[in-house]
């Protein structure tokens, strides 16, 4: 099972300074952090299982740009900190950031079913 968002909304960085600026990080900080807290949960809801509370994956991969990924790392549930592999860095958001993704984390992935398919299917083609 694979979860990913299509489109984030998270504020950027701005030019705009003066008395504003400390709040406007502060608001971005905090959307942030509401951010990875939120998806920090969806990983419990959906790769724990809640009959046995153990993971019901073997391995976990966190991609992304910048250092959300590492913000969501931290606010991992223990369980899932067990299962971890690593932090994937990808230029893209999206399809192609996703595809990026499982493209530059082959070697963690070398026995997953997947990707025994994959390399049938590009040699196929």
């Amino acid at each position: 099972m694979l979860f990913k968002y299509d489109k984030v909304e998270l504020p950027k960085k701005h030019g705009r300074g003066g008395q504003s600026k400390n709040r406007f990080a502060r608001i971005r900080e905090e959307k942030r952090d509401w951010y990875t807290t939120k998806i920090g949960e969806f990983a419990i809801m959906h790769f724990i299982d809640s009959k046995s509370s153990r993971p019901n994956i073997h391995g976990l991969i966190i991609a992304g740009c910048a250092d959300l990924k590492y913000e969501l790392g931290e606010k991992l549930d223990g369980r899932l900190k067990e299962v971890f592999i690593a932090y994937v860095d990808v230029q893209y958001g999206g399809d192609c950031g996703f595809n990026e993704a499982i493209e530059k984390s082959q070697e963690y992935l070398v026995n997953v079913e997947f990707m025994k398919e994959r390399k049938v299917l590009a040699n196929f083609f």
